[in-house]
């Protein structure tokens, strides 16, 4: 039995961090890969250019929380 084409939905949170996202950015870029990037305001503001670089690759995006809850309590 033929299950069709397969598809994997790729994301990646709480970023965009100084070293991983842009080396992820390059590796996804080389194989014609694309993912959903949910980032973090501060990081964002500590790295305006590198937001942008995801904003231009990634099909979607969007802002989580300034900080992540803590799901000890």
């Amino acid at each position: 039995m033929d299950a069709g084409p397969m598809a994997m939905a790729l994301t990646f949170d709480d970023g965009p961090g100084p070293y991983a996202t842009a080396e992820l950015l390059t590796v996804l870029r080389q194989y014609g890969v694309t993912a959903t990037f949910f980032v973090i305001g501060a990081n964002v503001e500590k790295d305006p250019r590198l937001a942008r670089r995801i904003a231009r690759r990634a099909t979607s995006w969007a802002t989580t929380p300034v900080r992540a809850a803590d799901p000890g309590g």
